[in-house]
């Protein structure tokens, strides 16, 4: 049941999905001129806001909120664990090399699928990062937050790891960190800020890049309420 949802929330978060949904609403019905144009107008509308970057930085603010930075100074953890999202150059796999260039984590788990190519580049950056390869692990077999967890789970167990850093993104971290406390892990959070909007002179103009930022935090949120009702989150 979750994998039928997680593979329709995209849909399911999607303006630009709203949008085809009513224009094909309005051709079905288009022998009422009126109802066929109140759904075309309203189509259009959905995408020109949700292509607005105030709408978008709103959107994505909501999502942000509630990520905290809960790492400690001085502390050196067991093990950070970065949940990826299928690149090698995501700021989220930055800070993580970061943290073990530090020393602020003894060992790192990389979370998440990710294409050959994209694993080929990331192990060219652990070797270039300084940082002795065997205290990198590459977890690739998970698709979603949930099976993040799960994964890093069992080699947190396997390896006896006490201490644990979980690194993602802000607006991820709600969810990534209630499927880790779900499993009776209790990591501290280090989020980190992706590239977004910046807001200007023209921010209610629509923008592609504002739509996208709109689906991303809308998937988001509707994940988040997915995961407390399949109880995948504490």
């Amino acid at each position: 049941m979750h994998h039928l949802f997680s593979r329709s929330s995209d849909w399911i978060a999607e303006p630009s999905a709203w949008t085809c949904l009513l224009l094909g609403a309005a051709v079905a019905l288009r022998r009422r001129p009126a109802t066929a144009t109140a759904l075309t107008t309203a189509a259009v509308l959905v995408l020109v806001a949700f292509s607005c970057p105030a709408v978008s930085s709103a959107l994505t603010r909501a999502a942000d909120a509630s990520a905290h930075d809960t790492s400690r100074p001085g502390v050196v953890y067991d093990v950070a664990v970065v949940l990826g999202d299928g690149f090698a150059t995501s700021p989220r796999i930055e800070r993580g090399l970061e943290i073990m260039h530090e020393g602020r984590a003894r060992h790192l788990i990389f979370s998440g699928t990710i294409s050959f190519d994209q694993l080929r580049l990331l192990k060219k950056k652990v070797l270039a990062s300084g940082v002795p390869a065997d205290r990198f692990l590459f977890e690739t077999r998970s698709d979603n937050t949930r099976e993040n967890a799960l994964e890093s789970s069992r080699i947190v167990a396997e390896r006896g790891f006490a201490s644990i850093l979980l690194i993602t993104s802000a607006s991820h971290m709600k969810r990534g960190l209630g499927s880790f406390r779900r499993l009776g892990l209790r990591p501290d959070t280090l989020p980190v800020d992706e590239p977004g909007h910046c807001p200007g002179a023209l921010e209610w103009l629509p923008r592609t890049g504002a739509l996208l930022e709109s689906t991303e935090a809308l998937h988001e949120l509707v994940g988040r309420i997915a995961y407390r009702l399949f109880r995948y989150s504490e």
